[in-house]
């Protein structure tokens, strides 16, 4: 990127009018909307691991399987501190999501009676950077916090199915 495209660019942002950026404006609603979903859709986020757990517990039940390793309790327990973990970053979610999307509607109404007059650079600038850049950021970082969060759990029982996987293998081979 030169000199000359920056210039281009500052000098197209500065003759823009809000009606120019409605695109801008729609699809970063979106993705605060999108946010929503996700903040609905990761409060779930534990029941996968619930459900292997559980599994893994019907399973050494039903086998009478006993594994001194395996504290199928101590899972349980890391589970609800990552359910609470979650409960709480969702809703600090929703709360940043939902002030940030009545701004964004608030200026919508706003751009939308203005829709001829041009904004200038500083505030073309803003409306970029707030519909789009910002929850874009705020989506990701969301997303890789869950993943972190969820990784030592995950990493856990994954190392329990293979520790019951190998012990029932043994258990099968003895002769009766």
């Amino acid at each position: 990127m030169n000199f000359l495209t920056i210039e281009l660019t500052v000098y197209s942002l500065n003759y823009m009018t809000y009606s120019n950026l409605a695109n801008v404006q729609s699809v970063g609603i979106g993705i605060y909307l999108a946010m929503g979903i996700v903040q609905a859709v990761s409060s779930g986020g534990a029941s996968g691991p619930r459900r292997r757990i559980l599994n893994l517990e019907e399973t050494m039940n039903n086998t009478s399987l006993w594994i001194k390793e395996i504290n199928i309790v101590h899972l349980k327990n890391e589970l609800i501190r990552l359910e609470i973990g979650l409960h709480s970053k969702t809703m600090l979610l929703l709360v940043v999501n939902s002030i940030l999307l009545s701004l964004c509607l608030i200026f919508l109404i706003y751009s939308t009676i203005n829709s001829a007059d041009t904004p200038g650079i500083w505030a073309s600038g803003a409306i970029i950077f707030f519909y789009i850049i910002l929850p874009t950021a705020i989506l990701f970082g969301f997303l890789v916090t869950i993943w972190l969060s969820c990784q030592p759990i995950y990493k856990k029982i994954k190392a329990t199915e293979k520790l019951v996987l190998s012990n029932m293998l043994k258990f099968e081979s003895l002769p009766d």
